[in-house]
């Protein structure tokens, strides 16, 4: 395996982004939708923290088990209809 000098990496690559002059705007868009993905990602894992140190059997009802139940099953079926749809085509 070949070594690289220490430090060429982000000199060669920063000369590559000045030699090409790429968009700043769209690379700015690119990165702030970006962060935006990842603290939306980032949210999910926090409210299911805060339904999970809830949660008990005395807590739940036989409606939120029932809308457990029906929003799994729909989500089973989507996934199956793009995958139907990804081998058809």
């Amino acid at each position: 395996m070949q070594e690289q000098p220490q430090g060429a990496g982000w000199k060669q690559f920063y000369q590559l982004i000045k030699k090409t002059n790429p968009p700043k705007k769209l690379i700015a868009i690119a990165l702030t939708f970006s962060m935006a993905t990842t603290l939306v990602s980032l949210v999910v894992p926090l409210f299911t923290k805060n339904l999970v140190d809830g949660f008990s059997l005395s807590t739940i009802s036989g409606g939120q088990i029932a809308l457990l139940a029906v929003r799994s099953t729909v989500s089973k079926l989507e996934r199956e209809h793009v995958y139907d749809q990804t081998v058809a085509s």
